[in-house]
């Protein structure tokens, strides 16, 4: 994605992001008229306007100047769909593993290799290749695992490389997860719970009574996730019983402490309440604070000799945000 937008000496582009909630401009005004407004000034400025990701909040995104998910990426999909294939192949790629486990951004809809998610990926994307594919299909060849693999192959790099300059249907993913797929456990895997964020104002909303659905991120509730405060709790239950129960009727005496000798001027340690040194602020100070802080990683973590690139471990959005 970052190679598909032209930037300055400085990597900037000429696009922004922004976040909005429509249900905040007018009574009435909803996803429709939002559509109908953002389409009516892409098509009468110059420049591009489009709705890339359906989340939720109203915040300026600072930072992020690549039109990531939108048709300004149209011309960078063969690359990267060159690169997909590069790094899936029937022997990776397993259509049982992925079935009804994975949802694509892209369409919201648990995986799976049938006729009908294939018609509604060339419904979606008018793709060539789910074309050519439904142009010869066959349910007989679903029976044999390697054809399976294959189309599994095909479909999974089909979705990845729209997905590159498509919308991100979060919400309907979410509404996948919550009311489709019932889930009662969402562990977010992530830098931090921005996910966990967005479905907590979703479960805001109307829902049924008796749907109650555990947020948790893989660092920031670990003994949640792990049952580590159940062991815990049953481990005090058990010590503290037998503490009980061998509580003496009437305190003992206890052994009178005698007071430490105060500590003399001349005993201190050597160089205490001396000034400390004034040392000027280095540039280099600042930038890595700023790097280790966005990573949440500690100062000693973050070595000089890595780029930006490598330490945020292709996440894209990262980096532009450092």
């Amino acid at each position: 994605m970052q190679s598909a937008v032209p930037c300055d000496e400085q990597s900037r582009s000429e696009f922004g992001m922004a976040a909005v909630d429509p249900s905040r401009v007018a009574k009435g005004f909803g996803e429709d008229q939002l559509h109908l407004v953002v389409n009516a000034i892409n098509t009468a400025s110059l420049g591009l306007l489009e709705i890339v990701n359906y989340n939720m909040a109203t915040i300026l995104l600072r930072g992020i100047d690549v039109p990531f998910h939108s048709q300004q990426l149209l011309d960078g999909m063969p690359e990267f769909c060159e690169a997909l294939h590069t790094k899936f192949n029937c022997g990776m790629v397993s259509p049982d593993v992925l079935y009804r486990r994975y949802i694509p951004n892209l369409t919201a809809v648990p995986f799976e290799v049938s006729r009908e998610y294939f018609e509604h990926m060339l419904e979606l994307t008018g793709s060539p290749v789910m074309r050519r594919a439904l142009d010869v299909w066959s349910d007989v060849q679903l029976e044999d695992a390697a054809e399976k693999a294959r189309l599994a192959v095909e479909l999974l790099v089909e979705l990845l490389t729209y997905q590159f300059a498509s919308p991100v249907q979060w919400i309907k993913t979410q509404d996948c997860l919550i009311h489709g797929a019932e889930v009662e456990r969402l562990v977010e895997i992530g830098p931090s719970p921005v996910l966990c964020g967005m479905a907590a104002k979703t479960l805001q909303g109307p829902q049924p009574e008796d749907r109650q659905v555990s947020l948790l991120h893989f660092e920031r509730d670990q003994d949640e996730i792990y049952y580590r405060h159940i062991h815990e709790e049953g481990e005090a239950t058990v010590a503290q019983a037998p503490a009980a129960a061998s509580l003496p009727e009437t305190p003992a005496e206890q052994p009178r402490v005698e007071p430490s000798p105060p500590v003399s001027q001349s005993s201190a340690s050597p160089g205490a309440g001396e000034p400390i040194a004034e040392v000027p602020l280095q540039a280099f100070d600042v930038a890595h604070a700023v790097v280790a802080f966005k990573l949440k990683q500690p100062l000693g973590g973050i070595s000089a000799q890595q780029t930006i690139k490598t330490l945020v471990a292709g996440k894209s959005t990262l980096q532009n945000e450092i």
